[in-house]
């Protein structure tokens, strides 16, 4: 069984309870897959709740905006059980198009020109990065 949620509301603003609830689900899960989408702030490497949303989660993916060009970043945040190579790090890109088609998927490194920032100094002033077109991220 392959469980979505894609709410969960603490009305009272206790986030932190989140771990309690992300516990709750998987104990009652028996055989099944929770997938549990939890908003999280631009950039934040946690959603709301902070390190309690990580508790209880065997793979959690961040999702934000990548450029101007409507372009996604994935950031594998964390991963219970990995083979092969490291994952919790890895970053990749991709578009959406025509509201459902994965485009032009591809993995992503912090830009070395600007060190992730998308902005390199030059003098006393701060200018886009060429590099990386001001996204702090250059194709692998």
């Amino acid at each position: 069984r392959i469980n979505l949620i894609d709410w969960i509301n603490i009305e009272t603003g206790e986030h932190y309870m989140i771990g309690n609830i992300l516990y709750n689900i998987k104990k009652n899960l028996g055989n099944g897959i929770a997938i549990v989408a939890i908003q999280k702030a631009e950039g934040a490497e946690a959603g709301r709740g902070g390190q309690f949303t990580k508790d209880f989660a065997d793979l959690e993916l961040l999702i934000d905006r990548f450029g101007a060009t409507g372009d996604v970043l994935l950031t594998i945040g964390k991963c219970k059980e990995s083979i092969n190579k490291p994952c919790p790090g890895r970053t990749f890109a991709y578009m959406i198009g025509n509201g459902v088609e994965i485009l032009k998927f591809r993995e992503v490194r912090k830009c070395e020109a600007c060190h992730g920032k998308g902005w390199v100094k030059s003098g006393n002033n701060n200018v886009p990065c060429t590099s990386c077109y001001k996204t702090g991220y250059v194709d692998k």
